[in-house]
């Protein structure tokens, strides 16, 4: 029977200035191996849902992924004007 990779996910807390940024790391916990990295960017609506659901994807073929936020503290657009 195949081993079932063990799925890791932080809430990173990183600085831009005076921003607090807010961004989510995703990896195979149990891998002993180096693993290529990518980071994910979100639309202009925010580090929202898809970006974070890509990131647990690429991490799960065996990447370290990490879905970024560059509005500060996790803030999503949803109207227009927001974005």
């Amino acid at each position: 029977m195949e081993h079932e990779r063990m799925l890791k996910i932080e809430e990173k807390h990183y600085l831009h200035g005076n921003t607090l940024l807010k961004g989510w790391i995703y990896y195979q916990s149990d891998s002993p191996h180096v693993r290529p990295g990518v980071l994910v960017v979100h639309d202009w609506s925010g580090c929202n849902e898809l970006a974070k659901e890509r990131a647990k994807v690429l991490a799960e073929q065996g990447f370290v992924a990490f879905a970024v936020d560059m509005y500060g503290e996790g803030r999503v657009g949803v109207t227009d004007e927001e974005k």
